[in-house]
């Protein structure tokens, strides 16, 4: 048994600021919530260390309420130097409202960044626009937060108030979570073990194991080429209709995982494994299965 698992899990979120919200900080995403979800295979816990990153994060945002920007009078003879200024003038002059970025690493909201964002579609009517706020806004340059790290987001009033009854931001966003499940000591892993030997023909389906519910760990060889599958019934054994163990070849099955030597007809999904019954057809000649189950 590995003595620390790092398994990945990616969650997409997505949050609406709109006139209700004020200028409370609200939260985006918070990572011991999501860390909290995962829960550890039997014989690991979860530890304190935890790699957690924000994908990616953007703002899609309508702002009716505010004065769209003017576009500037621009003539074929300016410059693009010239272009640019009456651009950024006409950007510093039309109104706006500030999106504040927050993190809390356990000793409350820390503002990280602050951002204008305009109208650039018509007065009263507004445009969806787009803005990416994860780099340099929030990242921190690590790319990485803290397993209780939380983010937040606010509405700042930067003189045309906070958001008006049609407007509204909405944050989209993906994050990448790293737990670290360490082998638990005091665990006992299964408290029963029973070897089993069967033999499997090439006529019809032979049940190898009975289903078991507490399950923990199968390890398990043949003498002859089979094709297997667990479920309820024996329905879909069949020579080239499921997966199949080559003569000597060896499954095994451990918390949740099954890997097995030899070709494979099909991917067999845990849940699929996970307390049913074991079923097997031989090909070619009689085979005889044997190995251990604990539970």
């Amino acid at each position: 048994m590995d003595t620390m698992l790092r398994p990945e899990a990616t969650k997409s979120f997505q949050l609406e600021l709109n006139q209700a919200s004020g200028a409370t900080i609200t939260e985006i995403i918070n990572f011991a919530t999501l860390n909290a979800a995962l829960t550890p295979p039997s014989g690991y816990v979860a530890s304190s260390c935890s790699a957690n990153r924000i994908i990616t994060l953007q703002a899609q945002y309508l702002l009716p309420s505010i004065t769209g920007v003017s576009p500037p009078n621009i003539y074929p003879e300016d410059s693009e130097a010239e272009k640019q200024a009456k651009y950024n003038e006409s950007l510093a002059i039309a109104p706006s409202k500030g999106l504040a970025l927050y993190v809390d690493s356990g000793g409350g909201w820390k503002q990280r960044s602050q951002i204008q964002l305009q109208n650039h579609g018509k007065t009263s009517v507004g445009a969806w626009s787009f803005r990416p706020l994860l780099n340099p806004l929030l990242d921190d340059g690590s790319g990485f937060y803290g397993a209780t790290d939380k983010i937040g987001a606010s509405i700042v009033n930067v003189g045309s108030g906070t958001l008006g009854a049609a407007d509204k931001i909405v944050i989209i966003g993906s994050a990448l979570i790293i737990p670290s499940f360490v082998q638990d000591a005091n665990a006992v892993p299964f408290t029963n073990a029973a070897n089993f030997s069967v033999s499997v023909g090439t006529s019809s389906p032979v049940q190898v194991l009975a289903a078991r519910t507490a399950r923990k760990e199968l390890r398990l060889t043949t003498t002859g080429k089979i094709w297997f599958r667990f479920g309820s019934s024996n329905a879909g054994v069949a020579v080239n209709q499921c997966a199949f163990l080559a003569a000597g070849g060896a499954l095994s099955y451990e918390n949740g995982r099954l890997s097995f030597e030899g070709e494979r007809g099909e991917l067999i999904a845990r849940s699929y494994t996970q307390g049913f019954a074991l079923w097997a057809i031989a090909e070619g000649a009689v085979a005889t299965v044997s190995g251990e189950e604990f539970w």
